[in-house]
């Protein structure tokens, strides 16, 4: 934001300055949506010679008694054109992933979607040489849109069963099968055995270990 405000229009005191000291107009003014008071130009000049030798002015708002607002703090330079700039932001440091190594990061875990994050970081430095760390993947992987979630384990089929139960589902829908007069059977082995994953113990108490049969009985 550029100011360029002529320094007639002036600005609040800094805390050193006595409000009252000066010749002051109080009208007040929207600028930038704020409310500033007008003030003279015996303020404005203080400043103007101040920021020529290279100091830094401390400019804030001390309007709280004009209007219902809170105020504001703000340090204001004077560069060499003359006018009230911003202090100009610090340039943010480069990325370190570029396009590239998102790509691979991406390709990466399509292949294999149980890859960890640190294992990504080493295939990483191995193909493009970069200085990344595990949190840096993770980030990116977050940015890439992969969501860490449970795996869901589902029937495990052979590869020659594969093509035969296409071709039957393809078959099925070409015939509006519907298996309204079909009844399903399967065989079902039932383990008479009980395991937990969690159990309750003391502080002064070991952590209890109970033992899990090596081949329970089975109906």
């Amino acid at each position: 934001m550029d100011l360029n405000i002529p320094f007639g229009k002036a600005f609040p005191l800094t805390e050193s300055e006595d409000y009252h000291a000066y010749p002051c107009r109080q009208l007040k003014e929207e600028f930038d949506g704020s409310i500033i008071p007008r003030l003279g130009n015996t303020i404005a000049d203080k400043w103007t010679s101040d920021m020529k030798v290279g100091h830094t002015v401390p400019i804030f708002y001390e309007i709280l008694n004009i209007v219902d607002i809170s105020s504001n703090r703000k340090m204001i330079c004077m560069p060499d054109s003359g006018s009230l700039k911003d202090i100009p932001k610090i340039a943010s440091k480069p990325p370190i992933l570029k396009r590239n190594h998102l790509i691979f990061i991406d390709q990466t875990i399509r292949q294999d979607r149980e890859i960890s994050a640190q294992e990504v970081a080493v295939s990483l430095r191995r193909r493009f040489q970069p200085g990344v760390s595990s949190t840096t993947v993770k980030r990116a992987r977050r940015r890439l849109g992969w969501k860490h979630s449970p795996t869901q384990y589902c029937q495990m089929i052979r590869d020659d069963n594969k093509p035969k139960r296409l071709t039957f589902a393809l078959r099925c829908i070409a015939t509006n099968e519907n298996f309204d007069n079909a009844i399903f059977t399967d065989e079902t082995t039932v383990k008479i055995q009980t395991s937990t994953k969690y159990s309750f113990r003391k502080d002064d108490e070991r952590v209890p270990a109970k033992g899990k049969p090596k081949h329970p009985y089975q109906v």
